[in-house]
């Protein structure tokens, strides 16, 4: 078996894509079919194992004389030798070469997630099948998205004035944005959550997990004075009722403080 590491834009990952790749890899050799031997002779049975490829060995030990199984030195644990190697792959049976493949992707995969392709290995030892090639996924960072599982996720800043009163923003999702009506009085970390507009599930495509929103409030920077002064009268006609959570907090500190 063989691996090949894929890296995909985070789109790609997403909604799946097709891509072709080139392996590098041993493939069986067209001259001698794999033989090792030059095309009009044939590897000869080794005289030393007798074709088993294994030999037996005594070796004395502390406990005594004990018989060990290991691969002939004479083929290499082929069970043959080649008198007239292959020119073409110097007797090795394989040559290394190159092949394109098309690889379609499937939409969800994920960073560490394994596609096999069935076949695309190496071939196996003494006319052995082929093995398979696992491509593996690393995915790109995005710009504005995350993603745990099938679930998306952004932060999307608002101003104080949004938040306050409340206000239609564009919400981005991989599937563009949709218009969300922001409540009255949304706080800074308030979430919004968006069924059905993440990652498809790799086995179920029709199936996909949320897109979940989280609101910051941005703070205006470089105010004018004509901004600061009505910022100031605006404060100063605000009662502690305006401020729910501010006033719940200094009321447990009551008492702390002396």
């Amino acid at each position: 078996n063989l691996k090949y590491g894929m890296t995909l834009e985070f789109m790609e990952a997403a909604f799946g894509c097709e891509k072709d790749i080139t392996v590098t890899k041993e493939e069986v050799c067209s001259s001698c079919k794999g033989s090792g031997a030059q095309a009009g002779t044939v590897p000869e049975t080794c005289p030393s194992c007798k074709g088993s490829g294994r030999i037996q060995q005594q070796t004395q030990t502390l406990f005594g004389m004990t018989m060990v199984t290991k691969d002939c030195p004479t083929c290499g644990g082929r069970g043959t030798v080649i008198r007239t190697p292959c020119t073409a792959c110097s007797g090795k049976g394989r040559r290394v070469g190159k092949k394109q493949l098309h690889v379609k992707i499937p939409a969800g995969v994920d960073n560490g997630d394994m596609l096999p392709i069935r076949g695309e290995g190496e071939p196996g030892r003494n006319g052995g099948s082929y093995g398979d090639l696992y491509v593996e996924f690393k995915i790109k960072k995005h710009d504005v998205f995350t993603r745990n599982g099938k679930n998306t996720f952004c932060e999307v800043p608002i101003t104080f004035a949004q938040a306050a009163l409340g206000a239609k923003v564009n919400i981005p999702t991989i599937d563009g944005s949709v218009e969300y009506q922001i409540k009255e009085g949304t706080q800074n970390g308030d979430t919004a959550s968006f069924k059905g507009k993440g990652i498809p599930d790799k086995q179920s495509p029709s199936y996909r997990g949320d897109h979940q929103v989280k609101f910051t409030i941005e703070i205006p920077t470089r105010l004018n004075e004509d901004q600061k002064s009505k910022l100031r009268a605006f404060d100063e006609a605000l009662g502690e009722k305006n401020y729910q959570h501010r006033n719940s907090f200094f009321s447990k500190l009551k008492g702390f403080f002396k």
